[in-house]
């Protein structure tokens, strides 16, 4: 699936991508060999909001054992993102250094003004078939929390191009927009909304072939503004 759509301006948490080792299982987290629970995870929260990077003092509560994970957020190499049923968004440390809690981290507004204003010094818009740009995204993960959407529309507003793959084939496009990811809703044009493309066999058209498209216009053909 690809958005060629206009998107709101929503943004990434984190700059990392997802981790295919880290998965949640009925009893907390499995992250390669390590498996935390439930009960436990909650209290290793590690940012700024539960843990005191100076003190090394933890903010909460000791019984923190009936909340439960919820999604999984990007992961970095010291962090990994979760989220918990108590509404709680928040990072556990991977690494011994991730342990001693993050450093002070910016804003929103801070880390990505400038791409939510779409300055051309943070857009990288149509640079080739270079390796992030043509990043795939699982729609399950994309779905999975607002963090994880964050990072998709992010990606999509700095390279003007987003790939889902694993897409039910029950679930159409508008229907991943509007509902799913909350970004819709989207406007229709000469192609209506959205503008799905298929792999057609045997087909002649030249869109389906592997030849360069030659220069044209379709603007003339627009019947709204």
């Amino acid at each position: 699936m690809f958005l060629r759509c206009a998107l709101p301006c929503v943004v990434r948490s984190l700059n990392r991508p997802l981790s295919s080792s880290v998965h949640l299982t009925e009893y907390g987290i499995k992250d390669g060999a390590r498996e935390l629970l439930h009960a436990e995870l909650r209290n290793l929260c590690r940012c700024e909001d539960c843990f005191g990077k100076h003190s090394h003092q933890t903010g909460l509560p000791d019984a923190q054992a009936e909340v439960r994970v919820t999604g999984i957020g990007p992961v970095s190499e010291h962090y990994l993102s979760l989220s918990w049923d108590d509404g709680h968004e928040g990072i556990v440390a991977r690494t011994t250094r991730g342990a001693h809690g993050p450093e002070p981290l910016p804003s929103l507004l801070e880390k990505y003004y400038d791409l939510t204003m779409r300055r051309s010094t943070a857009l990288e818009l149509w640079k080739g078939q270079e390796k992030e740009s043509g990043k795939m995204f699982p729609y399950h993960d994309v779905i999975a929390s607002d963090q994880n959407t964050r990072d998709f529309l992010a990606h999509f507003m700095r390279y003007g191009i987003g790939s889902i793959s694993h897409v039910p084939a029950d679930v159409n496009t508008l229907d991943v927009v509007n509902r799913d990811m909350k970004a819709g809703p989207m406007r229709n044009t000469i192609y209506n909304a959205p503008d799905v493309v298929e792999l057609k066999a045997d087909a002649i058209n030249a869109a389906y072939t592997t030849n360069a498209l030659q220069g044209h216009t379709d603007l003339a053909y627009y019947d709204q503004v």
